[in-house]
């Protein structure tokens, strides 16, 4: 007979709060960290900090010290973690796309040369015909061209354009996503992601 696992008891409420009070000064200092890496405006410092600070309280409620590892080690991982995950999540191209080093610029690029090369040869471009930036906004509801307009032509980040349309950040995030996707939708038909 297989002997059952033993589970240790939960750390009492106590010990928990000295352990989040005694590594809290990690979270900025890997946010810091993480800031250094990203490019300019992705993403809001506090934000990472908020996303390190949960997934630290989190570790103090699953750490299991009779495995070895010290908690110190075990939250920073863990909050890296969580913060890479945020920036994830706020990010517009797909794991893919980003591994293959697109860019938003880079696209923009390829479409340029792109609509000269046709323009050269004297025959018109169904990439001009179909990407005027006006009809592709026109695809959208006002409150979803409010925010591609103001996200990618102001250059706001998604917290102030949050605050404009008093939802939360995520949520304008997602609206700007499947609002790309559907003017992608319109020029392209058949790489329109599920």
């Amino acid at each position: 007979m297989a002997q059952a696992a033993k589970l240790r008891p939960p750390l009492a409420l106590g010990e928990r709060r000295d352990l989040i009070e005694a590594h809290l000064y990690r979270v900025p200092q890997i946010a810091s960290r993480m800031m250094r890496k990203l490019p300019p405006g992705h993403v809001e410092k506090a934000d990472l900090i908020g996303a390190g600070n949960l997934r630290l309280v989190e570790c103090s409620a699953r750490f299991d010290e009779s495995r070895g590892v010290p908690f110190g080690c075990f939250a920073a991982l863990n909050i890296q973690g969580a913060m890479l995950d945020f920036c994830r999540a706020q990010d517009l191209l797909t794991r893919t796309e980003r591994g293959r080093g697109d860019t938003w610029e880079r696209r923009n690029v390829d479409l340029d040369c792109a609509v000269r090369e046709q323009a050269r040869e004297g025959r018109p471009s169904e990439i001009e015909t179909n990407c005027d930036l006006e009809v592709l906004l026109d695809l959208v509801r006002p409150r979803d061209r409010y925010a591609v307009e103001q996200y990618f032509l102001v250059g706001r980040t998604l917290k102030a354009i949050a605050g404009d349309l008093d939802i939360h950040e995520s949520r304008v995030c997602q609206i700007v996503k499947q609002a790309v996707k559907t003017m992608r939708g319109a020029v392209h038909p058949s790489e329109v992601c599920q």
